[in-house]
């Protein structure tokens, strides 16, 4: 039964997801690291990583107008600009490292270049967002399907509401 396999592999995973009010997430507990998100409304524009090694992470996303040619009104699909990476374990850097997306016609993120025009990582999707991964280090850009975040801990894309599984089609509980 494909329920159970999902639900088998979605437990063997620990992590704790925290809400705020307004029903965002706001937090993500792994043994590896602790996320912090930070919001302007519903879109996600900080991404706090804390490793348990004593490093940080800061990720910053930079929206524009989506697909509705507006800041939202699509939901944010193909809105994504750039993202830039601070590293507190690099601190000599002056600068951010910075990427920038491109898309297919349905708004998903194909993959992204660095500053020097380098494609960092690369994407391809099924029919319901299964992807797949290339890359380096394709698990540090998870803005993807449909322009939304991917869970790595839990296979599951993040839409500003519960985390939903394109496998599956079943919802993860809070």
């Amino acid at each position: 039964m494909t329920s159970a396999k999902h639900m088998l592999r979605f437990v063997a995973r620990r992590f704790s997801i925290r809400y705020d009010h307004l029903d965002r997430r706001v937090q993500k507990i792994t043994p590896e690291s602790t996320h912090s998100f930070f919001y302007d409304g519903w879109k996600l524009v900080k991404e706090v990583i804390a490793y348990t090694n004593g490093t940080t992470n800061v990720i910053e996303y930079h929206w524009g107008n989506d697909f509705s040619g507006s800041r939202g009104g699509a939901a944010g699909i193909s809105g994504l600009l750039y993202h830039s990476v601070s590293h507190s374990s690099t601190p000599s850097l002056p600068h951010s490292q910075l990427y920038v997306p491109w898309y297919d016609n349905n708004g998903n993120i194909m993959g992204y270049w660095d500053k020097n025009g380098k494609v960092a990582a690369s994407f391809d999707y099924g029919a319901f967002g299964e992807t797949s991964a290339y890359g380096d280090n394709p698990n540090a850009f998870p803005i993807r399907f449909s322009t939304k975040y991917h869970d790595i801990e839990s296979g599951l894309y993040y839409n500003s509401m519960p985390l939903s599984n394109s496998n599956s089609e079943r919802l993860g509980s809070r």
